[in-house]
């Protein structure tokens, strides 16, 4: 099933048929009031049944809201909250949950994140996912999901039932751990479509390259999640494969919802029937207006086990201005670059972000992940990046020269406060290979 520009996405009329408008336009000022009512609702609800939430909005008599502008008033949640106390965030009894997901908290010794799902929660994330998969899939189609989809109620199961309901045909393959074995797959099973991490579906493509070969990749469409989506990782894999590449933007916190591009690659069309989306100023907490950059919070319309009101994600992204080429009416969030925190400094007032490291580096020849590390010195930074390459041939010269293309490395080149070491790791091709998540290390 093939898009086109003009045509609307198959999110407006799902959404119309969720909110009680089946057959009829979706409007913008339709989808208002229908999360304002969600939002009064979900606001009577927590409080009523959540002993978190009771003292956490006590005092604030801004309720019912008459505005969606009236959420500001209100407090955040945040990641913090989840662990310190997230059972007595549920609003329902422990029996009822049937799914229990456990984030590590980054920077912090303590608990991680406990997130907590009733079955209802979870049909509601398989039926994002039918929506989701609908843009890309049809009947028929034979579909590798590279995510662990082995246990009940995980993410892969949930895209797995999500496919099935599309009576496609889902491979659940899990994590690529040997690329040989994976691109067999691939080409055995007669895959049309595949949904992965972002690295994982690069390097099986740049396999594919180096190795020239000669059987028939039947791939049209990739589906690329869990992590950063570059644009130089999307455009590399369409080149080699000849394919379409649309990625999904999803958090665990809001039961692996959020949104997904069209092809007219201009942002995520958001589950606004299920989330509502806030755009804020990170110091100050007040709204930012569209098309400016800020913090992502959420809030779950429709989650009854542990819903989440003003959560702070620590994303930081922007509301696009403007509507989309597809014609869809809803809100679009610009592609995820960096978090809070994310940039880090490497002199004076230059910073850098895996995004910027993932844009240069990735059109690179069989280059398909890399670390960084960044160490303080006293009068200079130290910038380590040791690239994994399946090419034993590939350039030094060649990596050092798309590093200098990112305006803060050559900035602090030039004014010789950063060293820069470059180190390469060849990648044998008969080993299991599992790239790791990018990050910045600051020493």
């Amino acid at each position: 099933m093939t898009q086109t520009h003009g045509a609307k996405t198959g999110y407006d009329p799902w959404i119309a048929s969720k909110i009680g408008f089946p057959g009829q336009n979706l409007t913008r000022v339709t989808l208002a009031e229908y999360q304002l009512e969600k939002l009064n609702s979900l606001f009577g609800y927590v409080r009523t049944y959540s002993s978190f939430y009771r003292e956490l909005l006590r005092g604030f008599k801004h309720f019912p809201l008459t505005s969606l502008a009236d959420l500001e008033c209100l407090p955040f949640t945040t990641a913090g909250d989840l662990q310190r106390s997230g059972l007595k965030m549920l609003c329902v009894n422990q029996g009822e949950i049937s799914h229990v997901v456990s984030i590590p908290t980054s920077g912090t010794t303590g608990s991680p994140k406990q997130l907590y799902f009733t079955a209802q929660d979870q049909e509601s994330s398989i039926e994002m996912f039918v929506n989701s998969m609908s843009q890309l899939i049809q009947a028929g189609d034979v579909v590798s999901i590279l995510l662990p989809a082995s246990r009940p109620g995980g993410v892969g199961d949930l895209l797995a039932q999500a496919i099935s309901r599309l009576r496609a045909q889902p491979i659940r393959y899990g994590h690529i751990e040997n690329l040989p074995n994976a691109l067999e797959s691939l080409i055995s099973q007669s895959v049309v479509s595949l949904v992965g991490l972002p690295a994982h579906a690069l390097a099986l493509t740049k396999y594919y390259q180096i190795k020239k070969y000669k059987r028939k990749i039947r791939l049209s469409r990739i589906l690329l999640c869990a992590d950063y989506v570059s644009q130089a990782i999307k455009d590399k894999i369409a080149e080699i494969w000849g394919c379409q590449v649309f990625s999904y933007y999803g958090l665990t916190e809001a039961g692996f919802g959020g949104g997904m591009d069209c092809q007219a690659n201009n942002g995520y069309h958001l589950h606004e029937a299920d989330l509502y989306f806030e755009i804020i100023d990170p110091i100050s907490g007040r709204p930012k207006p569209d098309g400016q950059q800020g913090e992502v919070v959420i809030s779950t319309l429709t989650r009854r086990g542990m819903p989440l009101f003003r959560y702070r994600t620590g994303d930081l992204s922007a509301l696009i201005v403007g509507s989309c080429p597809c014609g869809s009416i809803t809100r679009r969030l610009a592609t995820i670059r960096e978090r809070m925190g994310g940039p880090a400094s490497i002199g004076s007032d230059r910073c850098l972000t895996i995004a910027d490291l993932d844009e240069a580096l990735f059109p690179i020849f069989g280059l398909v992940d890399f670390s960084a590390t960044i160490q303080k010195q006293q009068d200079k930074t130290r910038l380590e990046i040791i690239t994994s390459t399946l090419s034993p041939n590939s350039s030094e010269k060649q990596v050092r020269q798309s590093l200098s293309s990112i305006p803060a490395i050559c900035g602090a080149l030039k004014s010789g406060i950063l060293d820069l070491t470059i180190k390469e790791k060849f990648i044998d091709n008969t080993i299991s290979f599992c790239p790791g998540k990018r990050i910045i290390y600051v020493l």
